[in-house]
Protein backbone atom coordinates (compact mmCIF):
# COMPACT_ATOMS: atom_id res chain seq x y z
CA UNK A 1 0.00 0.00 0.00
CA UNK A 2 2.87 2.36 0.74
CA UNK A 3 4.19 1.83 -2.79
CA UNK A 4 0.82 2.67 -4.36
CA UNK A 5 -0.10 5.47 -1.93
CA UNK A 6 3.17 6.93 -0.61
CA UNK A 7 1.64 10.08 0.86
CA UNK A 8 -1.22 8.29 2.62
CA UNK A 9 1.13 5.68 4.11
CA UNK A 10 4.15 7.82 4.93
CA UNK A 11 3.36 7.42 8.65
CA UNK A 12 4.86 3.92 8.48
CA UNK A 13 8.65 3.66 9.02
CA UNK A 14 10.86 2.04 6.39
CA UNK A 15 10.60 -1.69 7.11
CA UNK A 16 12.23 -4.98 6.10
CA UNK A 17 11.09 -8.54 6.81
CA UNK A 18 14.05 -10.82 7.44
CA UNK A 19 15.33 -13.10 6.09
CA UNK A 20 13.38 -12.52 2.85
CA UNK A 21 14.39 -8.85 2.48
CA UNK A 22 17.87 -9.07 4.00
CA UNK A 23 19.54 -8.19 0.68
CA UNK A 24 17.64 -4.92 0.35
CA UNK A 25 18.19 -4.15 4.03
CA UNK A 26 21.94 -4.71 3.76
CA UNK A 27 22.06 -2.06 1.02
CA UNK A 28 21.36 0.53 3.72
CA UNK A 29 24.93 0.00 4.93
CA UNK A 30 26.76 0.31 1.60
CA UNK A 31 27.57 3.98 2.16
CA UNK A 32 29.06 2.99 5.50
CA UNK A 33 31.85 0.98 3.85
CA UNK A 34 35.19 2.78 4.00
CA UNK A 35 37.89 3.03 1.33
CA UNK A 36 39.71 0.12 2.94
CA UNK A 37 36.65 -2.07 2.38
CA UNK A 38 35.86 -2.38 6.08
CA UNK A 39 32.41 -1.68 7.42
CA UNK A 40 31.96 1.50 9.36
CA UNK A 41 28.97 1.96 11.60
CA UNK A 42 26.03 3.43 9.73
CA UNK A 43 24.75 6.84 10.70
CA UNK A 44 21.28 5.29 10.52
CA UNK A 45 19.82 3.49 13.50
CA UNK A 46 17.64 0.42 13.07
CA UNK A 47 15.41 -1.46 15.50
CA UNK A 48 14.94 -5.22 15.20
CA UNK A 49 11.97 -7.12 16.62
CA UNK A 50 11.61 -10.93 16.54
CA UNK A 51 8.89 -12.25 14.25
CA UNK A 52 7.00 -14.05 17.02
CA UNK A 53 7.70 -12.65 20.48
CA UNK A 54 6.16 -10.28 23.00
CA UNK A 55 6.92 -8.08 26.02
CA UNK A 56 10.03 -6.62 24.42
CA UNK A 57 11.94 -9.90 24.26
CA UNK A 58 14.70 -9.93 21.65
CA UNK A 59 14.34 -6.28 20.61
CA UNK A 60 17.56 -4.36 20.00
CA UNK A 61 18.87 -1.20 18.31
CA UNK A 62 21.97 -1.17 16.13
CA UNK A 63 23.94 0.72 13.50
CA UNK A 64 26.09 -2.26 12.60
CA UNK A 65 25.04 -4.74 9.90
CA UNK A 66 26.99 -7.53 11.63
CA UNK A 67 24.45 -7.45 14.46
CA UNK A 68 21.66 -8.63 12.13
CA UNK A 69 21.66 -12.37 11.42
CA UNK A 70 20.53 -12.92 7.79
CA UNK A 71 18.80 -16.13 8.90
CA UNK A 72 16.78 -14.59 11.72
CA UNK A 73 13.05 -14.13 11.29
CA UNK A 74 12.58 -10.53 12.36
CA UNK A 75 11.00 -7.20 11.51
CA UNK A 76 13.61 -4.46 11.11
CA UNK A 77 12.65 -0.79 10.91
CA UNK A 78 14.41 2.53 10.57
CA UNK A 79 14.38 3.90 14.11
CA UNK A 80 12.32 7.06 14.62
CA UNK A 81 14.60 9.18 16.79
CA UNK A 82 12.91 12.61 16.82
CA UNK A 83 9.89 11.87 18.96
CA UNK A 84 7.32 13.76 20.99
CA UNK A 85 7.97 13.29 24.72
CA UNK A 86 5.96 13.31 27.94
CA UNK A 87 7.95 14.49 30.97
CA UNK A 88 11.12 14.09 28.82
CA UNK A 89 10.30 10.38 28.37
CA UNK A 90 9.56 8.42 25.26
CA UNK A 91 6.05 6.94 25.28
CA UNK A 92 3.64 4.97 23.18
CA UNK A 93 -0.11 4.51 23.17
CA UNK A 94 -1.75 1.11 23.35
CA UNK A 95 -5.12 1.48 21.67
CA UNK A 96 -7.67 -1.32 21.54
CA UNK A 97 -9.56 -2.17 18.38
CA UNK A 98 -12.22 -4.81 17.71
CA UNK A 99 -12.30 -6.25 14.20
CA UNK A 100 -15.60 -8.08 13.84
CA UNK A 101 -15.94 -8.32 10.05
CA UNK A 102 -13.56 -8.43 7.12
CA UNK A 103 -15.83 -8.26 4.05
CA UNK A 104 -17.02 -5.60 4.51
CA UNK A 105 -14.71 -4.34 7.23
CA UNK A 106 -16.26 -3.57 10.60
CA UNK A 107 -13.84 -1.88 12.99
CA UNK A 108 -14.66 -0.65 16.50
CA UNK A 109 -12.41 1.68 18.46
CA UNK A 110 -12.34 1.50 22.27
CA UNK A 111 -12.43 5.01 23.73
CA UNK A 112 -9.86 4.40 26.48
CA UNK A 113 -6.35 3.01 26.22
CA UNK A 114 -2.93 3.04 27.82
CA UNK A 115 -0.01 5.45 27.69
CA UNK A 116 3.22 3.61 28.47
CA UNK A 117 6.33 5.60 29.30
CA UNK A 118 10.01 4.71 29.31
CA UNK A 119 11.88 5.15 32.58
CA UNK A 120 15.02 6.98 31.44
CA UNK A 121 15.08 10.50 29.96
CA UNK A 122 15.23 10.25 26.18
CA UNK A 123 18.24 11.16 24.08
CA UNK A 124 18.72 10.52 20.37
CA UNK A 125 20.54 7.21 19.89
CA UNK A 126 24.34 7.25 20.09
CA UNK A 127 26.86 4.46 20.53
CA UNK A 128 26.89 5.29 24.23
CA UNK A 129 23.15 4.90 24.84
CA UNK A 130 21.95 2.63 22.03
CA UNK A 131 21.81 -0.36 24.41
CA UNK A 132 19.77 1.46 27.05
CA UNK A 133 16.39 -0.24 26.66
CA UNK A 134 14.92 1.82 29.51
CA UNK A 135 15.45 4.88 27.31
CA UNK A 136 14.45 3.58 23.88
CA UNK A 137 11.70 1.03 24.57
CA UNK A 138 8.33 1.64 26.19
CA UNK A 139 7.36 -1.98 26.92
CA UNK A 140 5.96 -2.36 30.41
CA UNK A 141 7.61 -5.79 30.80
CA UNK A 142 11.01 -4.12 30.35
CA UNK A 143 10.54 -0.86 32.22
CA UNK A 144 8.97 -2.40 35.33
CA UNK A 145 12.44 -3.84 36.03
CA UNK A 146 13.99 -0.36 36.12
CA UNK A 147 14.93 1.10 39.49
CA UNK A 148 13.20 4.30 38.34
CA UNK A 149 9.87 2.65 37.53
CA UNK A 150 6.91 4.25 39.33
CA UNK A 151 3.61 2.41 39.64
CA UNK A 152 0.52 4.45 38.77
CA UNK A 153 -1.55 4.89 41.94
CA UNK A 154 -4.07 7.31 40.47
CA UNK A 155 -7.02 7.80 42.83
CA UNK A 156 -9.34 8.89 40.05
CA UNK A 157 -8.73 12.64 40.26
CA UNK A 158 -7.19 12.70 36.79
CA UNK A 159 -3.72 13.70 38.03
CA UNK A 160 -2.04 10.58 36.77
CA UNK A 161 1.55 9.79 37.65
CA UNK A 162 3.92 6.91 37.08
CA UNK A 163 5.04 5.14 33.96
CA UNK A 164 1.72 3.60 32.90
CA UNK A 165 -1.09 6.10 32.40
CA UNK A 166 -4.25 6.41 30.31
CA UNK A 167 -4.97 7.50 26.76
CA UNK A 168 -7.17 10.25 28.20
CA UNK A 169 -4.19 11.62 30.12
CA UNK A 170 -1.96 11.56 27.02
CA UNK A 171 -4.51 13.43 24.91
CA UNK A 172 -4.94 16.04 27.62
CA UNK A 173 -1.16 16.44 27.87
CA UNK A 174 -0.95 16.92 24.10
CA UNK A 175 -3.72 19.52 24.33
CA UNK A 176 -1.93 21.37 27.15
CA UNK A 177 1.22 21.51 25.01
CA UNK A 178 -0.75 23.54 22.46
CA UNK A 179 -1.47 20.78 19.94
CA UNK A 180 -4.79 19.70 18.45
CA UNK A 181 -5.52 16.52 20.41
CA UNK A 182 -8.76 15.88 18.51
CA UNK A 183 -6.86 15.84 15.22
CA UNK A 184 -4.24 13.55 16.75
CA UNK A 185 -6.95 11.07 17.73
CA UNK A 186 -8.60 11.38 14.33
CA UNK A 187 -5.28 10.68 12.59
CA UNK A 188 -4.61 7.67 14.83
CA UNK A 189 -7.96 6.19 13.87
CA UNK A 190 -7.25 6.86 10.19
CA UNK A 191 -3.88 5.11 10.46
CA UNK A 192 -5.44 2.10 12.18
CA UNK A 193 -7.99 1.81 9.37
CA UNK A 194 -5.29 2.15 6.69
CA UNK A 195 -3.18 -0.54 8.37
CA UNK A 196 -6.07 -3.01 8.44
CA UNK A 197 -7.10 -2.09 4.87
CA UNK A 198 -3.58 -3.02 3.74
CA UNK A 199 -4.16 -6.66 4.76
CA UNK A 200 -7.93 -6.84 4.14
CA UNK A 201 -7.71 -8.91 0.92
CA UNK A 202 -5.62 -11.55 2.67
CA UNK A 203 -7.90 -11.54 5.73
CA UNK A 204 -11.04 -11.85 3.59
CA UNK A 205 -9.57 -14.71 1.56
CA UNK A 206 -8.55 -16.63 4.68
CA UNK A 207 -11.88 -16.02 6.38
CA UNK A 208 -13.92 -17.21 3.40
CA UNK A 209 -11.73 -20.31 3.13
CA UNK A 210 -12.46 -21.17 6.75
CA UNK A 211 -16.10 -20.02 6.86
CA UNK A 212 -17.48 -20.29 3.29
CA UNK A 213 -21.12 -20.35 4.48
CA UNK A 214 -20.93 -17.26 6.68
CA UNK A 215 -22.86 -14.82 4.51
CA UNK A 216 -23.40 -12.49 7.47
CA UNK A 217 -19.62 -12.02 8.01
CA UNK A 218 -19.96 -12.23 11.78
CA UNK A 219 -18.88 -15.65 13.09
CA UNK A 220 -15.40 -14.56 14.20
CA UNK A 221 -13.73 -11.48 15.62
CA UNK A 222 -10.29 -10.32 16.64
CA UNK A 223 -9.15 -7.83 19.24
CA UNK A 224 -6.08 -5.80 18.26
CA UNK A 225 -3.72 -3.57 20.19
CA UNK A 226 -2.28 -0.75 18.13
CA UNK A 227 0.79 1.15 19.32
CA UNK A 228 2.03 4.48 18.08
CA UNK A 229 4.43 7.31 18.82
CA UNK A 230 4.93 10.72 17.22
CA UNK A 231 7.76 12.55 15.60
CA UNK A 232 8.48 16.12 16.56
CA UNK A 233 7.69 17.43 13.07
Amino acid sequence: MAKFFPEEYKFFPQTWLLPAEYGDFSNQFKKAVGKNGKNRRSAKTFISKPEAACQGRGIFLSRNLADFDPQDHAVVQRYTHKVFLIDKLKFDLRIYVLLCGVDPLRIYFFKEGLCRLATCEYRSPTQDNIDNLFMHLTNYAINKASKDFVQNKDDGDGQETGHKRSLTFALEYIREMGHDADKVLHDIKANIIKTIVAVQPSLAHTYKSCQPDDIDNNMCFSSLASMSCWTTS
